[in-house]
This record gives C-alpha cells, sequence and structure tokens, in this order.
C-alpha cells in the first residue's frame, strides 16, 4: 500500500509544481524606479513618434509638390520642345528660301553683267564708227 500511494504521489507533486511554476511566471513586479524610468522611456518614445509622423507629413507635402512642379515642368518641356520642332521647320524653310533667293540674284547679276558687256561694245563700235568717219 505504501509504494501505491508513492507511485500516486509523485505525479500529483509533479503536477502541481509544474502548475506553481506556470503561475509565478506569469507574475512580474517593478519598483516604483522602474515604473517611472518606463513611464519617461514611453512619453520618449511617444514625442518621437510624433515628431516623425510630423516629419512624415512634410515630407509627402514636399513630395506631392515637387510632382505638381514636375508634371509642370513636364508640360513646360512638351511645349517648348513643340515649339522647338516648328522653329527648326521655319528655319529650314527660311533656308530655302535664302538659297532661292540667292540662286535668283546671281541670275540677275549675271544678266546684268552680260548686258553692260553688250552696252560696253556697242558703245566701242559707235566710237569706232564715229572716229572712223
Amino acid at each position: 500500500m505504501w509504494k501505491k500511494s508513492l507511485v500516486l504521489f509523485f505525479p500529483v507533486l509533479a503536477f502541481l509544481l509544474l502548475f506553481a511554476g506556470c503561475c509565478s511566471a506569469a507574475e512580474y513586479r517593478i519598483t516604483g524606479e522602474e515604473m517611472t524610468k518606463l513611464e519617461r522611456n514611453l512619453t520618449e518614445l511617444q514625442q518621437r513618434s510624433e515628431k516623425r509622423e510630423q516629419r512624415l507629413k512634410e515630407l509627402e507635402e514636399r513630395l506631392e509638390l515637387s510632382q505638381s512642379e514636375l508634371e509642370k515642368l513636364n508640360q513646360q518641356l512638351a511645349l517648348l520642345t513643340e515649339k522647338n520642332s516648328e522653329t527648326g521647320s521655319l528655319l529650314e524653310s527660311a533656308n530655302r528660301s535664302l538659297s532661292e533667293y540667292e540662286r535668283e540674284e546671281k541670275r540677275v547679276q549675271r544678266r546684268l553683267r552680260s548686258q553692260r558687256t553688250v552696252a560696253y561694245s556697242l558703245s566701242c563700235i559707235l566710237l569706232l564708227a564715229l572716229v572712223a568717219k
């Protein structure tokens, strides 16, 4: 009988020790100084968090502003690119017109030179004819 009670006693004792160990692990006591330190840490972390949130909001606002500026600049770039293309076309057209004008002017100069040459030749012939008379 003594052996039977020992066989029951040890498992019950082990169970009680485990149960007591579990309950005592959940209990934690802190001193007033530790509590004050934890409260200060919590306050400091809250302040840091608020500062970071404020900084994040500022950065988000700056990002939105930068994005709107970028959009405006992209629109201006597109407009200026289009105007540059138009200006290039106008410049090419002006160059073609200038080349055509230059060819026309050379033709006029050649015609004037040949007319001058004919006039000088006729003048010389008339002068010789007058001198010969």
